[in-house]
C-alpha cells in the first residue's frame, strides 16, 4: 500500500462517522441502540494482496463486502506504522495534532531511544504512574458525548485505559509485566551463564542434580520468585508460587499465574504460558508474561473491572499488546511451528470474545486485529522468491510455510463473514487496514550513511557494534557509546527519523539555529542521490521536512526529516 502522506481518506472516514452521531445530537435526538457501526480492524492487510485473493474468490466474504458497499484503497501516515495510522483513524487529525509520530521518539537530554506513545513518571515509594502520550479526540469520546455507546477492543495507543462512555482492553502499547513490549525467556540446560538476545529476551542457564533443577522466575525491577523444575522421560513439572504444572514436549502449559511481592501489602501479578521445547537437554520457552488481567497493576481496561470481567466469562488472555512473541522467532528461540500456535490460540481467544460483545449491541465497536501484520512480517520470505533469506530456506520449509499468509487473510475473512451474519440491517460494517506491507529487498542504516558523510561523529578507533534491545533501553548507555555528540549534527532514532544535534535543544548540540535549514537542505539532497552500488538505482523515494507532512501544535516533537 502506498507508504506516502496522511491519509484523507482515513479522516474522512472518521469524520463522518462523528458527524452521524453530531447530526443526532444536534437534532435532539439520540440514536437508537440498533443503529450501530462496527470497524473491524485489519492490521497491516494489504491491498494488493486482497485484491487479487477477492478476485480469485479465496477473500469470498470480503469480496461480498466489496461488492455490496464501497471499496477503496486508502494513503497510510507517514510513517506507515500502526500507532500513528490508527491514531489518525482514531481523532481524524493529522499526527501534528494528535502527537503520535513513531513507536520511538529520542529524549534530547540524554539521547537515548524511549517510547514515544507513554510516559512513565516513578516517584520514589509510589507506584509508577504511566500516560498516555496521545492527544485529540478519539471517535469514541465523540460518540459518548453525543449520547452513544462504544466497545472498543485492542486499538492501539490506549493504554493506559481511559473513562469514556463505552468499555474498552487496551491494545499495542500495553507492556508486558517487565514493562517492555515483550520480553521473553528461555530456561536452557548446558549453559555456562545467562545471556541477553538480540531482540531483547533472556536465555538463563538451569543445571541439573539427578532429574531436579532450581532456578527463577524474573519480575519487574530485579524481583525474583524460585521455581523448581522436576524432569521425567519426555516431561516435565514445574513449581512456583505454591503451584505445580506439567507439561510434555511439544506441549504449553496452562495458564500459569506468576506473582511477585513488592512489600507484604503490594503484588505484582502476571499470567503467561510455558512450552517445552526438549526435555533432555532441557529446552523450555515462556512466552512474556502478561500482566493478570484480573488484577493488573495498571489500568487495562475502561471500566477498570472490564478486563477482570472478561477473564471471568472467557478465561485468562494476554494483555501485553505485542500479543504475538515474533521477538522470539526472530531470535530463532523458538520455532515457526511453536509462533502460530500461539498467535492463532491468541486469535481464536479474540473472535470468540469480539462476536459475544456484538449481542450487547454499542453503539460503535471497533475490534483490531494484530495477526494480519505478525505473521506478514515474519512469513512474507517464504511467498516472495526475491527476498535475501528466500534462497536459504528449505525447500520442505518453503512449501510448509508459503501459504501462510493467504491462510491469514482467510481467516479474518472468516471472521468478517461471522460478523456479517450476526449483523442486522441496522449496521454499517466497516473493514479496514492501517498500512500495507512491501516485499524485502535491501536496508539503510541511517546512522551509518550520516556516519560516512561526515554528520555523525564516530571516536577514533570505534568498531560497529550491535547492541541487544535490553542494552539500547536500558540504563546502559551503550547506543552512543562509540560516538561523539558533541562533534555530530545528525542523528537517526525511529523509523527513518533523522534528528539534527540543534544548540539549545540537544543538551550537547552543534547545529546554530542560523544553520539548521542549511544542514538539512545538504542531508536531503544527498540522500535523494544515494544509489544501491550493486544495481545504480535510486534507494530513497522521498526526504520530507517535519513542516512539509504535519501541521498542528505538536509538529516540533516529531524528528526534523522523515525518510
Amino acid at each position: 500500500m502506498d507508504k506516502r502522506i496522511l491519509s484523507y481518506a482515513v479522516a474522512a472516514l472518521a469524520i463522518l462517522i462523528m458527524a452521524y452521531f453530531a447530526y443526532s445530537y444536534l437534532a435532539n435526538y439520540y440514536p437508537p441502540a440498533q443503529k450501530r457501526v462496527i470497524i473491524l480492524g485489519f492490521d497491516g492487510m494489504d491491498a494488493r494482496l486482497a485484491e487479487k485473493w477477492m478476485d480469485e474468490g479465496k477473500l469470498p466474504h470480503l469480496a461480498m463486502l466489496r461488492s455490496q458497499g464501497t471499496y477503496s484503497r486508502i494513503r497510510t501516515t507517514t510513517p506507515a506504522d500502526t500507532p500513528v495510522a490508527w491514531t489518525t483513524v482514531a481523532t481524524g487529525v493529522n499526527p501534528g495534532k494528535h502527537n503520535v509520530f513513531d513507536f520511538l521518539d529520542r529524549d534530547p537530554e540524554t539521547y537515548m531511544p524511549r517510547l514515544a506513545i507513554i510516559k512513565k513518571e516513578q516517584v520514589e515509594g509510589q507506584k509508577p504512574k504511566v500516560y498516555n502520550m496521545k492527544n485529540g479526540t478519539p471517535i469514541w469520546k465523540t460518540v459518548g458525548e453525543n449520547g452513544g455507546w462504544s466497545t472498543i477492543i485492542n486499538f492501539p495507543v490506549t493504554f493506559p485505559a481511559e473513562d469514556f462512555r463505552g468499555k474498552m482492553i487496551s491494545g499495542l502499547g500495553t507492556p508486558d509485566l517487565l514493562g517492555t513490549w515483550g520480553t521473553f525467556t528461555i530456561y536452557e540446560e548446558n549453559l555456562e551463564g545467562s545471556e541477553e538476545t538480540e531482540m531483547g529476551g533472556n536465555i538463563v542457564p538451569v543445571s541439573f542434580s539427578g532429574d531436579a533443577a532450581q532456578t527463577q522466575l524474573y519480575g519487574p525491577n530485579d524481583m525474583k520468585i524460585n521455581m523448581s523444575i522436576r524432569r521425567e522421560g519426555n516431561s516435565a513439572a514445574l513449581s512456583f508460587g505454591g503451584k505445580e504444572y506439567e507439561l510434555k514436549e511439544g506441549e504449553w502449559s496452562e495458564w500459569a499465574e506468576i506473582q511477585f511481592e513488592v512489600n507484604p501489602l503490594v503484588k505484582v501479578k502476571g499470567v503467561s504460558r510455558f512450552y517445552l521445547i526438549n526435555a533432555n537437554p532441557l529446552s523450555l520457552y515462556l512466552m512474556p508474561v502478561s500482566m493478570d488481567p484480573r488484577d493488573p497493576f495498571f489500568r487495562v481496561s475502561t471500566p477498570e473491572g472490564y478486563s477482570n470481567d472478561i477473564a471471568q466469562e472467557f478465561g485468562l488472555y494476554k494483555t501485553v499488546g505485542w500479543a504475538d512473541d515474533t521477538w522470539a522467532l526472530n531470535d530463532e528461540a523458538t520455532t515457526e511451528a511453536i509462533f502460530l500456535q500461539d498467535a492463532y490460540r491468541t486469535l481464536d481467544f479474540k473472535e470468540k470474545f469480539v462476536l459475544e460483545e456484538m449481542d450487547k449491541k454499542p453503539n460503535l465497536m471497533i475490534a483490531v486485529f494484530y495477526q494480519t501484520d505478525t505473521i506478514q512480517h515474519t512469513f512474507y520470505r517464504y511467498m516472495d522468491g526475491q527476498n535475501p533469506a528466500y534462497a536459504s530456506i528449505p525447500a520442505e520449509e518453503r512449501s510448509k510455510y508459503e501459504g501462510e499468509i493467504l491462510r491469514i487473510y482467510q481467516r479474518m475473512d472468516e471472521i468478517a463473514g461471522e460478523v456479517m451474519d450476526k449483523a442486522d440491517e441496522d449496521t454499517t460494517i466497516i473493514v479496514m487496514s492501517d498500512h500495507g506491507f512491501n516485499p524485502f529487498r535491501k536496508a539503510v542504516n541511517l546512522n551509518t550513511w550520516l556516519a560516512e558523510n561526515g554528520y555523525l561523529k564516530k571516536k577514533p578507533g570505534a568498531n560497529t557494534q550491535y547492541y541487544q534491545l535490553n542494552n539500547v533501553f536500558g540504563e546502559r548507555g551503550l547506543f552512543w557509546s562509540d560516538v561523539l555528540l558533541n562533534e555530530s549534527q545528525a542523528y537517526s532514532i525511529g523509523l527513518g527519523n533523522i534528528y539534527i544535534n540543534l544548540k539549545g535543544r540537544e543538551v550537547q548540540g552543534t547545529v546554530e539555529p542560523g544553520d539548521y535549514e542549511k544542514v538539512r537542505d545538504e542531508i536531503i539532497n544527498k540522500l535523494k542521490n544515494l544509489r544501491d552500488p550493486e544495481t545504480g538505482k535510486r534507494v530513497i523515494a522521498k526526504v520530507q521536512k517535519r513542516e512539509d507532512i504535519y501541521s498542528g501544535p505538536y509538529v516540533n516533537n516529531s524528528a526534523d526529516l522523515i525518510v
